[in-house]
């Protein structure tokens, strides 16, 4: 007996009604979504009490002093040899026990140092989380009691720039610590660690699609995601290289792979979606890999310059790419993973939009960039098309008969898809055809 052919049948995916209006619900909900990002993103970070706040400074920078006011931008992209200095004073009530104060630093780019009379408190180019620009890390430092004088106390901050952007000192604040640490902590959390908890979880997730396309080599999607996902985790614990050293170039590489880790997200998609893959779809990868042979062949700077004019416009160029990829999967599917996927992508998108902006200086946010702590999502586990002509699979002792109509088929009259137990005799027409009762047995 010749093998069984595949019938076509219908997955038991569940599919969302084909309507025309499940679109037009798609891209109304999209503004929806924008503008709640908008009002969320309106939102300030936790902050002390005003009247800790210490805003007006006397800047020395290129030789020229003038008075202002922070936040300030600086006017100069490099400055680590020159760094502007801010000098401004604070008053602390004296003649009585007093607390232990402190000096807040909410967000500034790239490194800072900060003195009280003269005396180094603060250096955040020993910490590497807060020297990475596209990180929010605040910075707190406790003044020692016995460098604080009644009344008023000089205070001196030196802002080192290294580009590829403009230095930035958000306003700062300076008060009894009590009433500044719960401020810093949540942004601690905010910022530092949901990031490291996130990529703990991308690492996790990168784990299982890596052991789904072990055990699946014919869908190559999960591979790819994987290697995504890996990409993600490799940005999110590696350091700013600051000089050349040993592993300086790997750390530029590790960190400037957003452009290669969009690029296998958008390979994803476009795999997991049922495209086709084009003649010439690894160009695809080509940004990614422009940026790494600048860290590689270069300097940090040359890879940070590299990143911002390649890497960040390649980005947003294939989340958009991606949108419509995504789109056009709930215009033709219109299943529930595409709908939620588009959706996410458009907060991503908005995110990237305020970071560039906030990079060119064009929406005044205070530099709070957002778009690279936000993950994409994973593909959810295995799914089949129902456009797709699959084998619904046999119980056991049981075959499956080919589809009806089909030249090789026996039995004309067999229904489509029926089951027949293995090995039961056909029965037979004509002169050979056997006449005795079922229970009967020849002589």
């Amino acid at each position: 007996m010749n093998d069984a052919a595949p019938i076509t049948a219908v997955s038991g995916r569940r599919r969302w009604p084909k309507r025309p209006t499940l679109l037009v619900q798609y891209l109304l909900l999209q503004p929806i979504i924008i503008v709640l990002c908008l009002v969320v993103l309106r939102i300030p970070p936790p902050e002390p009490a005003p009247r800790y706040l210490v805003t007006d400074f006397s800047l020395g920078e290129n030789g020229a002093e003038r008075a202002v006011t922070l936040p300030h931008f600086t006017a100069s992209h490099y400055t680590m040899n020159d760094p502007p200095l801010y000098r401004g004073r604070f008053t602390w009530p004296g003649g009585e026990p007093q607390a232990a104060w402190s000096v807040m630093l909410p967000r500034f780019t790239n490194a800072v140092e900060v003195e009280v009379n003269g005396v180094v408190i603060l250096d955040s180019r020993r910490n590497p989380a807060a020297n990475r620009p596209d990180r929010n890390t605040p910075e707190i430092a406790v003044i020692p009691g016995s460098l604080l004088r009644d009344g008023a106390n000089d205070l001196s901050i030196r802002l080192f720039v290294w580009g590829p952007i403009k230095g930035f000192l958000d306003r700062l604040y300076v008060g009894p610590d009590d009433m500044l640490r719960p401020s810093y902590n949540a942004r601690t959390l905010l910022f530092v660690t949901l990031p490291v908890v996130f990529s703990a979880w991308q690492a996790i997730l990168a784990v299982i699609l890596g052991i789904m396309w072990a055990m699946r080599r014919h869908e190559p999607a999960y591979g790819v995601l994987a290697a995504a996902m890996a990409l993600g985790v490799a940005q999110a614990f590696f350091q700013t290289p600051l000089e050349d050293s040993a592993y300086s170039r790997l750390n530029a590489i590790l960190i400037s792979a957003a452009p290669l880790e969009s690029a296998f997200v958008l390979t994803f998609a476009l795999l997991f979606f049922g495209w086709k893959w084009p003649r010439y779809g690894w160009l695809i990868f080509a940004p990614g890999l422009v940026v790494a042979a600048a860290g590689l062949a270069g300097d940090p700077t040359l890879s940070r310059e590299a990143f911002l004019l390649v890497g960040a416009p390649t980005v947003g160029l294939y989340l958009i790419a991606l949108a419509l990829v995504v789109g056009h999967s709930v215009w033709r599917r219109q299943d529930a993973f595409g709908f939620m996927m588009g959706c996410a992508l458009t907060i991503v998108l908005t995110c990237w939009a305020l970071d560039v902006l906030s990079v060119l200086q064009l929406a005044p946010n205070r530099r709070i960039l957002l778009a690279l702590a936000v993950l994409f999502g994973d593909a959810g586990g295995d799914r089949r098309r129902a456009d797709l002509a699959v084998c619904p699979r046999a119980q056991p002792g049981r075959r499956l008969c080919r589809q009806h109509g089909h030249p090789g088929a026996r039995g004309g009259g067999q229904a489509e898809g029926q089951f027949r137990p293995r090995g039961r005799a056909r029965p037979r027409s004509g002169a050979g055809a056997r006449t005795h009762p079922p229970d009967a047995r020849p002589a």
